[in-house]
């Protein structure tokens, strides 16, 4: 599960099915993701505080597309 951020193909095998093995995991190591999946159990999610726009700049993809 850890390597499958270097691996794409582990990483298209990941399902959610990882959210309930980390969640039900006894491993000490995933305390601090366990955590933060249980505010999400007990919908206790995070709150917006401000977002942010990109610079929007035009660019020439228009001028590429072949019509």
């Amino acid at each position: 599960m850890s390597q499958a951020i270097d691996d794409m193909a582990a990483y298209t095998k990941l399902t959610d099915g990882i959210f309930e093995q980390i969640l039900y995991s006894t491993e000490s190591e995933l305390e601090e993701s366990q955590k933060i999946l249980q505010k999400i159990v007990r919908r206790e999610l995070y709150k917006c505080i401000g977002q942010a726009k990109a610079n929007e700049k035009r660019s020439n993809v228009e001028e590429l597309q072949v019509s």
